[in-house]
């Protein structure tokens, strides 16, 4: 009888540790957000974090995609309840994906192929409805209207920027 009530105090160790050393990722439970009072972080491992604006900052929900690490994300306030573009950081699709920014989950119907190169910033001008995309010695524009989205309106290239020529 000793020996059953011993497992019990230190029945609860073996869960803790497999929840401390593999937490849960948070796909099915984020909660609603509000897109207006978070903070968006996109890391290298394919994190996706909504961070609180409070002084300390609190991580308030986290998705993990299986998509590879991301290099950049900004969000579209004016598009439904607001949309994550995030461009991948030397992932293998030349994509700028989107995610809702009030569940963190994919939305793939208003990814934006393109451009041609793995990596790049993004930033998002809601007022003229673009989403900028640099790439190396330039800057592409697409469309977020919801009539013409995710079409290429401009390229800005600036052969300044460009390596040397080899002597």
């Amino acid at each position: 009888m000793s020996h059953h009530r011993s497992l019990n105090k230190t029945g609860w160790l073996l869960p803790l540790a497999l929840l401390l050393a593999h937490p849960p990722t948070a796909s099915a439970q984020v909660p609603e957000l509000d897109p207006y009072s978070v903070v968006y972080v996109c890391t290298g491992t394919g994190l996706l974090q909504a961070v609180s604006r409070e002084v300390p900052p609190r991580l308030l929900a986290q998705v993990e995609h299986q998509l590879g690490g991301f290099g950049s994300c900004d969000m579209d306030p004016l598009r439904d309840r607001g949309v994550i573009y995030a461009r991948m950081w030397h992932g293998q699709l030349m994509t700028t994906h989107a995610f809702d920014a009030a569940t963190l989950q994919r939305r793939p119907e208003l990814d934006i192929p393109g451009p041609p190169f793995r990596d790049g910033a993004v930033a998002v001008d809601p007022w003229r409805r673009l989403l900028y995309v640099s790439a190396p010695f330039s800057l592409f524009a697409y469309s977020l209207d919801p009539a013409t989205h995710g079409q290429q309106v401009a390229l800005l290239e600036d052969p300044d920027l460009s390596p040397p020529e080899p002597p």
